[in-house]
Order: structure tokens, then C-alpha cells, then sequence
């Protein structure tokens, strides 16, 4: 893999760690068997065994039998064998994958136990956290400044550890948020680490009455009150919209903030929290600073990605830690060791050669029970990451991933530091700065990061060089280093690259929670939110990076299956928007596409069924979902499918034509649960995006399909049932699944309900169909 002299954990060499699989010294992480579908492994592959012995069976007949009844069409047949046979190829795909999923556990305890003597936890690398925000108008900077002091009150030697906060907005309102930051941070880290607090973001520690302590009750209440003092300032100048004069003349040299608007402004660092700052003990802070890059109307800036990769290059001027952590403003930090927890994996020789990053799985609050928009997306975490972490590392999914700065930095499979001027020019890959171009050479040489608090000191005109809008032009980045463009899924993207250079990652998922976020608020945003996924996702699918490509040699088979499986699921999507309508097609044509309920042949069909959704109910139960559950992801999976994935596709294939850039599509965050709507029975907020056009035309086709069955049905009598039973229980099925909808259709024209304009469209694109499946009978 990569260079053969890379050394354990990017800093320290193996002699200083240790042997990790040594006999005398117990591993620092190790694979284990916690999680109910690991232990019901083998069970889950009896289950897909079965299946697919079902499914031979199924199509041994459905590829031999045709329509040849006067009431059966060919063309609705060959429709839809072509969807059956391209869901069940993809199914099986999929279920390749998981044959070697793997569950791993990190052991801090012994990493503290290892360097747990006074000063020694210094010898661990230096780590730099990177949070995002852009807007204070969707994204409260209190829930960012949250974010922020859990990341200082993490549990990590505070001399090795930098937060940097990037504000793409240019927001002055972050920016003052970020300087009370600093100063209630003074308090509140002493706070935590005398009392051994283990939820340090704030808001979700007062939050939970258990936390309250039966002793020390005065410094609790204090610390309270400061909080609540801290987020009432930051609360009123949040929703005034602006930072009073009398509060910015108490911020030197920022009376006059230089940023005109969000898309315009000039590139700002500024250190807050250096190796000068002590808190309210004494004790030595970690660094905080802030960013916000250099913007232009008529630059590209290639959305969070470029302003990753602008942090990563000032980073790398100011602390040039060995590995950078990635936090969204609403992630933070809910285990105060998820840092050491990272580490173990870094830290062990046999693995730092090879490991570009460590993902941990994001939990969410305010998610109710039964999880009724699919929010905690429990496959994903629970089981696809799981299940690729045996092949060649769990996908990045951005938040709460920890990446090995040398693998952003290595552009090739063997780039090495010392042949790079002889190969091509420095400022080719790096840029024109000198000083980043020495920063990179420390850390790709091996070198030990420096210390967090030997912040170098830089000229202010070369930071604000780094992060100006031109910087990146002409060179490597985002191309071949730092994270990758040409996706709104630049994580994705970016650990496709890696695992394509033959790089590994590991998938690290504690029995608590290392990091926690805020779900979509309502079905809307997350209908909003996963569009944005399936138009990043597909994007990755038509670039030069695609997983179809050939020539990335270091990308294992398995591995490229699932990266077709992620970046493909919107094609799979579009065949079962296709395959929704073919029965409801063949009511309102009096066609057929089903055997007869007389038919042996029909138990065929009710085999394959049953079994499927037997698969997916019992993966369910064991990720921790009862019944309830099970139906909302099964409802949300259909809806997603019709809605946020099909329309996320099609954004993404006409920018793919017409040569635009991706849009990044913020989804509101809330302060407070009051103002989440989850488990608080409010299911969307319809309006005209066309979001909802595709399930309101499957929801009219559907409810004239069954107007139609029960009509003949009701004249026809039991020949009538013989033919249409199975056509009219998958339209009834389909609106079972899309039920929210239907409730918003109900409430058309009123407040709340589905706006006319989406209905009169549906209906259009409903007279095309009907008017094509007529052409398709004939």
C-alpha cells in the first residue's frame, strides 16, 4: 500500500506504541459480537439463502410464461420482468456484501492505561477537529457553539488538540457567537473534567434530569446559570438578525466587519484560543479558531467540500495535526473519549499503513420511538457499514469521520515526498504557498505533528492566501487531494477515492453513541435532505470516479459492489416507481401481468413476497425495530424511493447534460425539541416542490386502479376476483405505503393540506400515462 515508511498513527513510531497484537500487551481494539444482527448473522443468511432459492423458483416460471390470454398484454409483461429481474439482480448484489460483516470495539481505557502516567498522553498525534456551518439562518449558531465546546471539552490531551469552526456564511453574528464561545469555554471545560461530565455539549447535558448530582449541587446550579445566561446572549442577537454596536465595541478590531454578504466576502482567520489561553484553573485550552474562505458570486466554490479543504490548508499553516476530525455544526461530541476511541485504531502498527479513516455511526435526538421518518437510518449504520468493514472499510459518511491526514495529502497510490519536485512542480499539487508546501512535507515524511499549542506563527497575508477563491486553480486540490469535487457528497466521494488508491477504513460503532445529531425535523426536510444525497450519489455515478469505471486496481471486488449498490440505488428507485404503476395499468386496461389467484404459478409470486419482507422485518427486529417500526422504514423506504430519490436523479442526469455545478440544499436545524416536530404528530409541510409530484401521480393512478378493480370485481364476480385480486392488492399496498400523502391529498385546498398546483401537474403527467399504456395495449 501507499509508502512503506509511513509510521504507526502519522506521528508516533511503532516503538513508542507498542505491539497491538503482542502477547504481553492487550490489543487496543479487537472484533466482537454485540449487536443483535451480528449475532443473528448466520440466521440473516438462512433467511437470504431461502430467498434466493425462491426467487430461481419464481423466475424458472415467470421467464417461461407469457401472456398469451386475450386479456394479458406483452408489453406490460416485458415491463415488468425487466423490474423484477434488475431489483432482484441488485438485491442479491447487495446481499453479497454482507457476508463478511464484522463488528469492532476500541479499547481507551487501555490506550489511557498505556499513557496514563502525567505528561504522556502527550505522545499521542495531534488532532484537528473541523467544524461546518453556513448559515445562522437555518443553522442556529447556538446549536454550532454546542458543537463547539464539546469538541473542547473532549477527553484528549488539550496540547494536541485544535478546533477549527468554518463559517462559509461570513456571518459576523457566528463570529461573535464563536467569541462568547471561547469564553464560557474558560469555565466550562474545568466544569466537566472535575466532575467527570459525560455528555459536554451543554444544551443536551442540563437537558437530562439524570445528570443532575445528588452532591456539588452549588457548582451544578452555577454552572447552569451561566449556561443559560450564555445561550439567552446568543438566542436574542441570533433572532435580532445582528450584533449590537454596543457589543461589537467590545470586540477589538471587528467594529467594522469586512464580510459584505454571505456569497461575497473576503477570507477571515482569526485565533481566539492559542497556547496563551488558561482556563478559570489555570489549565492550558485547547486551540480554537475561526475561518470563513474568501467568496465571489463568479467563483466556483464547490459547497462543503471546498471549504473542507480550505480549513485543511489552514490547519495545516497554523497546527498540522496528523489527523483531521469531520463534525457537522449539529454533531457533537456525546462521548467525551470517541477521540481515544479513533486512536486505537490509528495507533496500532498493523493497521496505520493502510487506514485513511475511521467512521463512527451518528445517533440522533429527538427521534421519536418508532422513528416514523426513517431517520436513523439503521440499515446504513447498523448494517451496510457493517457489512463493507469486512471487505475494505465502511463508506464515509461524512460527520463523526476521522481521516489520516497523509491520505489527503497522497495523491497516488506510492507518492512519495522526496521524488515530488522531480515528478511535477510543488505548487501543482499544494498551491503557490511555500509554507503549506513545508507542512505537507512534515507530515508526509512521518514527521510528529506539532504540539496544538506551538500554533505557528503566520504572516496574516499568508493565510488569507490559502483561502482565497483563485488558490485552488492549477492545482491538485480537490482533483487528487484534500476532499474530492463533482459530488454534493463530497464523503462519499472523497473514501471512494481512497479505497480506489487501496487505502482501508475502519467502521468503529460503541456500545454508546460517540457522536449525536439532529434528524431532518419533519417528512418534508427529510424528503429535502435525502434528494440531496441521491443527486450527490449519482453524480458520483456519472463522474470519472464512478465504482463502473475500470482502472482503480486498488478498489476490491466486493468493495466496488457496494459503492454500485450506494450510487445505484436511484436507478433502483426509477424500476420501482415503473413497476408501481404496472398493476394499477392493468386494472384501469382490464390487463393482465399476474397469474390468476387459481393459478398454482400464482404461490410462486406469494413465496417470493412473503420471504422478502419476512428478510427485512427480521433485520429490523434485530437492529432493535418492533413491528411499528418496521412498517414506518418500510412506508418511508417506498416514499423515499418515489420522491427524494427519483427526483435527486433527475436533477442530478440534467446538470450531468447541461454541465452546471451541484447545489448544496441546507436542511433547517432547531434549538429545542418544541420546535422539532418529530413525535409530536405533525408528518409534512406540503407545498409546491416537486418533491411531491411523483407520489401524488402514483396515489391518483392507484385509487383509479382500485375504483376500477372494485367495479369489475363487483360485476364480475368471482372470475373477476380470479383475475384481479393480485393487481388490486399491490395498488391497495402501494397507498398503504404512501398514506401520508394520501392524508395531505384529503386536505387539498386547506391550510395543511396538498397545494392544487402539485395536483393539477400529477394529474397531467396521469392523462400521459394512461394515454401510453393504451398505446402499449393496442
Amino acid at each position: 500500500m501507499a509508502t512503506k515508511e509511513f509510521c504507526c498513527a502519522g506521528g508516533a513510531m511503532p516503538e513508542e506504541v507498542g505491539s497491538c497484537r503482542g502477547d504481553s500487551t492487550p490489543p487496543l481494539h479487537e472484533m466482537v459480537v454485540l449487536s443483535p444482527y451480528i449475532k443473528h448473522l448466520n440466521a440473516n443468511r438462512a433467511l437470504v439463502a431461502i430467498h434466493c432459492l425462491l426467487l430461481a423458483y419464481y423466475f424458472r416460471h415467470r421467464l417461461i410464461w407469457s401472456p398469451v390470454h386475450e386479456n394479458e398484454a406483452f408489453g406490460f409483461w416485458v415491463i415488468a420482468v425487466i423490474c423484477e429481474l434488475f431489483l432482484a439482480v441488485l438485491w442479491f448484489c447487495g446481499q453479497t456484501t454482507r457476508l463478511f460483516a464484522v463488528e469492532r470495539q476500541a479499547h481507551p481505557e487501555r490506550l489511557q492505561s498505556r499513557y496514563g502516567q502525567v505528561g504522556a498522553l502527550s505522545k499521542l498525534p495531534a488532532v484537528d477537529v473541523f467544524v461546518t456551518t453556513a448559515d445562522p439562518r437555518k443553522e442556529p449558531p447556538l446549536i454550532t457553539m454546542n458543537t463547539v465546546l464539546s469538541v473542547l471539552a473532549a477527553d484528549y490531551p488539550t496540547d494536541r488538540a485544535a478546533c477549527y469552526l468554518s463559517d462559509d456564511g461570513g456571518a459576523l453574528i457566528t463570529f461573535w457567537s464563536l467569541v462568547e464561545t471561547s469564553k464560557f469555554a474558560k469555565k466550562w471545560i474545568p466544569f466537566c473534567k472535575r466532575f467527570n461530565v459525560e455528555r459536554r455539549n451543554p444544551s443536551s447535558y442540563f437537558s437530562w434530569a439524570f445528570q443532575l448530582p445528588d452532591s456539588n449541587f452549588n457548582d451544578w446550579t452555577a454552572m447552569k446559570e451561566e449556561y443559560e445566561q450564555f445561550a439567552n446572549r446568543i438566542n436574542l442577537v441570533a433572532d435580532s438578525g445582528e450584533v449590537p454596536d454596543d457589543v461589537l465595541s467590545s470586540m477589538d478590531g471587528y467594529q467594522k466587519w469586512p464580510a459584505e454578504s454571505s456569497r461575497k466576502h473576503p477570507g477571515i482567520v482569526q485565533v481566539l484560543l492559542d497556547h496563551h489561553s488558561r482556563d478559570v484553573e489555570g489549565n492550558v485550552l485547547p486551540c480554537l479558531i475561526y475561518v470563513s474562505r474568501e467568496k465571489h458570486p463568479d467563483r466556483k466554490h464547490h459547497n462543503k467540500a471546498g471549504a473542507l479543504n480550505a480549513l485543511t490548508r489552514v490547519s495545516g499553516l497554523l497546527t498540522n495535526a496528523n489527523f483531521i476530525l469531520n463534525l457537522d455544526c449539529d454533531v457533537f461530541i456525546s462521548d467525551p473519549k470517541a477521540i481515544q476511541q479513533a486512536m486505537c485504531f490509528f495507533m496500532d502498527p498493523s493497521f496505520a499503513s493502510e487506514l485513511s479513516f475511521v467512521q463512527f455511526p451518528q445517533a440522533f435526538e429527538e427521534v421519536d420511538k418508532d422513528d416514523r421518518y426513517a431517520s436513523r437510518m439503521k440499515s446504513t449504520y447498523d448494517i451496510i457499514a457493517k457489512s463493507v468493514d469486512g471487505i475494505q472499510g465502511s463508506f464515509d459518511f461524512g460527520a463523526g469521520c476521522m481521516h489520516s491526514r497523509v491520505a489527503l495529502y497522497q495523491y497516488e497510490n506510492d507518492t512519495h515526498i522526496k521524488s515530488l519536485s522531480k515528478e511535477i512542480l510543488p505548487e501543482e499539487v499544494f498551491g503557490r504557498s511555500g509554507q503549506l508546501f513545508s507542512s505537507a512535507v512534515h507530515v508526509l515524511e512521518c514527521q510528529i505533528g506539532r504540539s496544538a499549542h506551538e500554533v505557528a506563527i503566520m504572516p496574516p497575508e499568508v493565510l488569507d492566501d490559502v483561502i482565497r477563491c483563485d488558490y485552488e486553480d492549477g492545482t491538485f486540490w480537490g482533483k487528487k487531494i484534500g476532499w474530492i469535487y463533482g459530488s454534493a457528497c463530497e464523503d462519499i466521494l472523497t473514501g471512494l477515492v481512497h479505497h480506489s488508491r487501496g487505502w482501508r477504513s475502519v467502521y468503529c460503532s460503541p456500545l454508546r453513541s460517540a457522536f449525536q445529531g439532529s434528524a431532518p425535523p419533519s417528512g418534508t426536510d427529510a424528503l429535502v435532505w435525502r434528494k440531496r444525497l441521491s443527486c450527490g450519489v449519482t453524480e458520483i455515478l456519472f463522474s470519472k470516479y464512478s465504482p463502473f469505471r475500470g482502472g482503480q486496481r486498488g478498489l476490491k471486488f466486493l468493495q466496488r459492489i457496494g459503492y454500485i449498490i450506494v450510487c445505484g440505488r436511484p436507478s433502483k428507485c426509477t424500476a420501482i416507481f415503473i413497476y408501481a404503476t404496472l398493476p394499477v395499468l392493468c386494472l384501469v386496461n382490464g390487463k393482465s401481468i399476474f397469474p390468476k389467484m387459481s393459478d398454482p404459478a400464482m404461490f410462486r409470486f406469494i413465496l417470493v413476497f412473503v420471504s422478502l419482507y419476512l428478510n427485512q422485518y427480521m433485520e429490523n427486529v434485530w437492529m432493535g425495530s418492533g413491528l411499528r417500526g418496521w412498517w414506518n422504514n418500510e412506508r418511508m423506504s417506498m416514499l423515499l424511493c418515489v420522491s427524494s430519490w427519483l427526483l435527486g436523479a433527475y436533477e442530478a442526469y440534467v446538470r450531468f447534460v447541461s454541465g452546471t455545478d451541484s447545489v448544496f440544499i441546507l436542511t433547517p436545524k432547531y434549538i429545542d425539541s418544541n420546535q422539532n416536530h418529530q413525535g409530536k404528530g405533525t408528518s409534512f409541510v406540503f407545498n409546491s416542490s416537486g418533491l411531491f409530484v411523483p407520489p401524488t401521480v402514483l396515489i391518483i393512478l392507484n385509487v383509479l386502479g382500485v375504483a376500477e378493480g372494485m367495479r369489475r370485481i363487483i360485476r364480475g364476480g368471482i372470475q373477476a376476483v380470479d383475475v384481479d385480486l393480485a393487481h388490486l392488492f399491490c395498488a391497495c399496498w402501494v397507498l398503504a405505503c404512501l398514506g401520508p400523502i394520501c392524508h395531505g391529498l384529503l386536505r387539498m385546498g386547506r391550510k395543511g393540506g396538498m397545494p392544487m398546483r402539485v395536483v393539477l401537474k400529477a394529474c397531467a403527467y396521469v392523462a400521459a400515462m394512461l394515454w401510453i399504456a393504451r398505446l402499449l395495449c393496442n
